[in-house]
C-alpha cells in the first residue's frame, strides 16, 4: 500500500469512527442544532473524495489548476554539455525500459 492509499484510507477511518461516535453519543443530524458537530467528518470526507476523484472533474480542475498527468509521457533526455560522463559512457548497456 502507498502512502497516498494509508493517508486517505486513515482520513476515511477517522472521519467514520468520528461520526459513528457522534451517533452513539446520540448527537444526530438531523437534530439542527447537532448539525455543526458532524462538519470535521463532511471535511474529512470531502478532502478524501477531492483528492482522489474530484480533482479531475473539468469544472473543479479548472479552479484548482492540479496539472493533468493522464496519458503517456514520453520523453527524450540529453547530457548536458557541462556534464562529467566518464570516457566509455556509464558502463550500463541495459535496453531502456
Amino acid at each position: 500500500m502507498n502512502s497516498a492509499t494509508t493517508l486517505r484510507s486513515g482520513a476515511t477511518i477517522a472521519a467514520t469512527l468520528y461520526s459513528v461516535i457522534l451517533v452513539g453519543l446520540g448527537l444526530y443530524p438531523s437534530q439542527f442544532r447537532y448539525v455543526f458537530a458532524y462538519i470535521p467528518a463532511t471535511v474529512g470526507h470531502g478532502v478524501v473524495v477531492f483528492d482522489k476523484w474530484a480533482w479531475r472533474w473539468p469544472v473543479i480542475h479548472r479552479l484548482t489548476g492540479r496539472p493533468s498527468v493522464t496519458g503517456t509521457w514520453r520523453v527524450v533526455l540529453f547530457p548536458s554539455p557541462v556534464s562529467r560522463i566518464p570516457e566509455g559512457g556509464t558502463g550500463d548497456r541495459s535496453p531502456p525500459t
